[in-house]
C-alpha cells in the first residue's frame, strides 16, 4: 500500500512549526502550505503530529497517568 502523505525534511518540519506558533495571526492552513510551498493536506498533518505530541507530553497528562 502506498503512503499517503510524503517525508518532508526535518528542518522544514521545524520551520512549519516554528511559524504556526510564532505567527497566530497567519495561522492559516492555505496560507502555510503557500508560503513553504507543499500540500496543505501535509500542514495539517505536521501540525496535528506536533501538538499531539505536546498534548501527551504535557505535565498534567504525565501527573494524570498516576
Amino acid at each position: 500500500m502506498r503512503k499517503k502523505y510524503k517525508r518532508y525534511s526535518k528542518q522544514l518540519v521545524e520551520q512549519i512549526i516554528e511559524y504556526y506558533f510564532n505567527y497566530p495571526q497567519n495561522n492559516s492552513l492555505r496560507d502555510i502550505a503557500d508560503i513553504f510551498e507543499i500540500n496543505h493536506t501535509s500542514v495539517a498533518k505536521i501540525i496535528s503530529e506536533e501538538l499531539k505530541r505536546r498534548a501527551d507530553n504535557s505535565l498534567s497528562k504525565r501527573c494524570s497517568k498516576y
